[in-house]
């Protein structure tokens, strides 16, 4: 028979600004996850066949279903139809530890659905003894596990790395938005290991990244400013960088130099963007011809991390409130402190008429390697100035996918139920303040590159691929520099277009062959309903105007 015991030793409350994290122990092992990103609720050993969770009543009083908030209750038999025992290479007489996750605001009247950060440490553990880790309460993120995602893990003598083995991913539900996730895991050592659902990027690491910036700035005579763009709710610094190089050039004074601003980690789980935001940085500290032009010509403004709070607490897409802060952009208040300083500090800019872009760095878990969402714009002209960049750097970086780019108005009003329309979002809505043309979100795949061949697959994603892709990002700036020739960029002129004017050229064929295409596609019909529906694209106020023409000769 199946047997579960609950092993809960609670070791009291940690600071309050964590949130509700503790020390667990279940058997010899012993959990904790009471430190900056820490996620681990509840832990229980068990053992049987895996394949069979035990039903509510072996929990000791305590009710599954009260961790899923959707109502879907423990699995069933049923629900788990693939074999563990045939899934694993370590054996089926691994003991089983049910983890359960803290959703973002876990006991308040905030609380969410959010349940996918996982950070926690396990001590006891003996060399080459093997166990599932079984995250129990996972939102499902079929897609991404499809990709053989794999969490990371680390000894105190190792570096992060995926484990190496691929992982159980099971979806439960009508509605698949709860899953099971089997982790096989094996003991190196008897050294404290840490998991995580992937490479962690915590508040105290930006601390530590922002002495070393700061030593290397000083070493290489660059100016970078370290100021605080305001508290958050828990008090805590939101970071703000100002990098530049000081220059004696008549030709661009210092306060005419254009300005690039950067934002990071809005959504605490999404730690790709912070390494993508390290690569970026390193960039531009750097002492290589490229990193003196980037600072010779451009000033950056970076926030680093938007939401602290939700970082040190470990959670996984909200604020202390419970909130999407990516969601109160149109109208920010005191309750929203970061957001409302840093659109300010963005319309600030903009009102220098030297704000050259904006850009919002996040991660995704579907779609693979690294892409823009941009803005539809109301002209043509005003449409290649967005998408030129993006076409740029898709040249300048091999995990860039220009080709999964999307700048539709479709995407600008996108309601996501209770996470609110991304009307409310960065992008959106500091375009909708300004104007600004290059208005934009950075994703970066949590797992995997888009990079495919015959005879090679996608590279798994780590730290320094994510901080390549960054550095890219940043060099392909250059070709908007005003004291730059674009045309000798490298990753310019050895492409296939050779010159910056090429590359535009080529946009705005896209750009008309998809005007042409949707034009065509409404030659003989009588609908109005599907003529407004086309309007509806990222193609400006010229296709817009050859609708209009369509429309009328339709309602004659």
């Amino acid at each position: 028979a199946t047997v579960s015991v609950l092993y809960w030793n609670w070791v009291g409350e940690q600071m309050a600004n964590l949130g509700r994290q503790r020390l667990l122990t279940a058997g010899k092992l012993i959990f904790r996850s009471d430190f900056d990103s820490g996620n681990c609720w509840k832990v229980y050993k068990r053992r049987g066949d895996p394949n069979i969770l035990p039903s509510e009543d072996t929990y000791n009083g305590f009710t599954p279903s009260l961790s899923y908030p959707d109502g879907v209750s423990t699995p069933t038999e049923r629900q788990l139809e693939l074999s563990v025992n045939s899934f694993y290479p370590i054996g089926a007489e691994a003991d089983i530890y049910e983890i359960w996750l803290a959703p973002d605001c876990l006991g308040t009247e905030y609380e969410t659905k959010n349940r996918s950060w996982f950070n926690f440490t396990i001590e006891g553990g003996q060399p080459g003894e093997s166990v599932i880790l079984r995250i129990m309460n996972t939102v499902a993120h079929s897609k991404l596990f499809a990709m053989d995602m794999r969490p990371v893990y680390r000894s105190a003598s190792n570096q992060w790395a995926r484990i190496p083995h691929s992982v159980l991913h099971r979806a439960l539900g009508d509605a698949c938005s709860n899953a099971v996730l089997d982790i096989p895991f094996t003991f190196e050592s008897c050294e404290m290991v840490q998991l995580a659902f992937t490479f962690p990027y915590t508040h105290t690491h930006l601390k530590q990244r922002l002495s070393d910036w700061k030593q290397l700035s000083h070493q290489r005579n660059i100016v970078m400013d370290h100021g605080i763009l305001a508290n958050s709710l828990d008090g805590v610094p939101a970071d703000l960088l100002t990098i530049y190089q000081n220059t004696q050039n008549e030709d661009t004074p210092q306060f005419e130099k254009p300005i690039i601003l950067i934002s990071c980690r809005v959504h605490p789980c999404e730690t790709p963007a912070s390494h993508v935001l390290d690569g970026f940085i390193e960039k531009i500290l750097s002492d290589d011809p490229e990193g003196v032009s980037l600072r010779e010509n451009f000033v950056f403004k970076i926030v680093p991390m938007i939401n602290p709070d939700g970082v040190i607490r470990g959670y996984c897409r909200a604020d202390s409130l419970g909130r999407n802060l990516n969601r109160f952009y149109r109208a920010p208040d005191d309750t929203t402190p970061v957001i409302k300083a840093l659109k300010q500090l963005f319309l600030d800019i903009h009102a220098t008429g030297r704000l050259l872009y904006y850009c919002d760095f996040h991660a995704h878990h579907t779609k693979r390697g690294c892409f823009f969402y941009g803005n539809s714009v109301p002209t043509q002209n005003m449409q290649v100035e967005a998408k030129l960049l993006a076409k740029v750097i898709g040249l300048a970086c091999p995990h860039f996918d220009y080709a999964g780019c999307n700048f539709s108005r479709q995407n600008m009003t996108a309601n996501g139920g209770k996470d609110g329309t991304k009307q409310d979002s960065a992008r959106v809505s500091l375009y909708h303040a300004s104007g600004l043309a290059r208005c934009y979100t950075m994703e970066v795949n949590y797992n995997t590159s888009n990079i495919t061949t015959t005879v090679t697959t996608p590279p798994k994603y780590v730290p320094y691929i994510w901080e390549g892709i960054g550095a890219d990002i940043a060099r392909s700036s250059l070709c908007l520099a005003p004291l730059v020739n674009p045309d000798s960029l490298p990753f310019i002129s050895n492409s296939s277009y050779s010159t910056l004017s090429a590359v535009e050229e080529s946009v705005h064929a896209e750009l008309k062959k998809k005007t042409s295409r949707r034009v065509s596609s409404l030659k003989g019909k009588v609908s109005a309903a599907f003529i407004k529906s086309q309007e509806d694209t990222q193609l400006g106020n010229e296709t817009g105007f050859v609708y209009a023409k369509m429309k009328k000769k339709v309602s004659t």
